[in-house]
């Protein structure tokens, strides 16, 4: 992509899904049509 990914997240989501990812393999899905 030209611009690069527009994502929005919640607060503190970042260091959830790191301390998650440290048990599980973490796969995040979107609705998104132009991804």
């Amino acid at each position: 992509r030209e611009r690069g990914w527009r994502t929005f997240k919640r607060p503190g989501v970042d260091a959830f899904l790191e301390h998650l990812a440290q048990f599980y393999e973490i796969v995040v899905y979107s609705d998104q049509l132009s991804m």
